[in-house]
């Protein structure tokens, strides 16, 4: 029989979840919760602000949520 040498690879719980971020209920309410707060920082500047970043009132929620809404 031949032998079989394995590398030691350590498995930690973030590696075990990091496939199931897009699925954690408490990962999404986080990622919802951070857009809400992009979109509300964004909609508070003046219409010559968002000019300023290259931005209008139309692209605020895109931007925040990205393609979830």
């Amino acid at each position: 029989m031949a032998n079989v040498a394995f590398a030691a690879v350590p498995v930690t719980s973030t590696s075990l979840r990091s496939g199931f971020k897009a699925f954690n209920p408490l990962n999404r309410l986080i990622r919802w919760h951070t857009a809400r707060k992009t979109r509300d920082a964004l909609l508070s500047l003046t219409d010559s602000q968002l000019s300023d970043i290259g931005l209008n009132r139309g692209d605020v929620d895109k931007l925040a949520f990205g393609d979830t809404r």
